[in-house]
């Protein structure tokens, strides 16, 4: 479940309803908080006016007329907007074709955030197969068959419109995740010691080694993943971001009371560039707030 949190330490995540807990898969991931209001993440660093203006410029338009693709709901309390769409976990092809088509049409009421980056060229299909291929299902194909008793067929097409300057707790995925960014960045605070099942804690899990976590980031038109039972932050930046994901839809959510996550000693890549500025200045920046 997201929040509007301003980080480190990430606020504890709010409750879900009743009606979105599910024991097995967790909480309902980026859904709208249901009992805290908090701020979003302040600009951080100086990027040239223009860039960050033409950004937020594209966002408050597409604000005023949200899409409203398959009965979804608007951009949340938390700064998301998640679109489910109505395609077989399996049908990755029909997904690629149905994104260009109405992206190209203006269908899909995507107009402010445009343009789009395209899925559906082969050698893009080739790198999403592959970045599958990565995870422990085998290869897509191997996954899809009918033989696979159910281990893929729970999976479902998301589309992920999540504002500038937002940030999510620390979550484990109790599924896997393969995403595709059509727009802007993601960027991510990633254990290096990643966890093999379910935690039985709450709290995010500490190898005790120096190095804790790295920094990555997501930018248009590249694949990423996430595997089973791994462990992560997420937010965006100036430029928000819109992502393509094959998923269960449900995070299970951890704390970081003592911000381990954004500490700079614990990071392998402290000096990651993250727009204008890197991770050691935006982690010091919020450590002042």
């Amino acid at each position: 479940m997201a929040s509007r949190v301003a980080l480190p330490p990430p606020a504890a995540p709010p409750k879900p309803a009743p009606a979105e807990e599910d024991e097995e898969l967790g909480e309902l991931a980026y859904c709208q908080p249901c009992e805290e209001t908090a701020e979003p993440l302040q600009r951080h660093g100086s990027q040239r006016f223009s860039s960050v203006d033409d950004h937020e410029l594209a966002w408050e338009r597409y604000r005023e007329a949200p899409a409203s693709l398959f009965g979804c709901a608007g951009i949340n309390a938390a700064g998301v907007q998640r679109i489910d769409l109505p395609f077989r976990p399996h049908e990755v092809d029909l997904v690629a074709e149905w994104l260009d088509r109405t992206d190209a049409d203006g269908a899909a009421g995507l107009d402010a955030l445009r343009p789009l980056h395209r899925l559906s060229r082969s050698d893009k299909l080739a790198a999403w197969r592959s970045e599958f291929s990565s995870l422990d299902l085998g290869t897509y194909e191997e996954a899809a068959a009918e033989d696979h008793c159910g281990l893929f067929s729970h999976l479902c097409w998301s589309l992920l419109l999540i504002e500038p300057h937002r940030s999510f707790p620390v979550h484990q995925h109790p599924d896997i995740e393969v995403e595709f960014v059509l727009r802007g960045a993601l960027y991510e605070n990633r254990l290096l010691s990643q966890p093999d099942a379910v935690l039985d804690a709450s709290e995010v899990p500490d190898s005790g080694f120096p190095r804790l976590f790295s920094v990555h980031t997501h930018g248009g038109g590249s694949f990423f993943s996430n595997p089973r039972f791994s462990v992560h932050q997420s937010y965006t930046m100036d430029e928000g971001v819109v992502i393509l994901v094959l998923w269960a839809g449900r995070h299970v959510n951890l704390t970081d009371p003592a911000g381990k996550l954004w500490a700079p000693k614990r990071c392998r890549n402290p000096f990651c560039p993250m727009g204008s500025t890197t991770f050691a200045s935006l982690a010091a920046v919020l450590r002042e707030q």
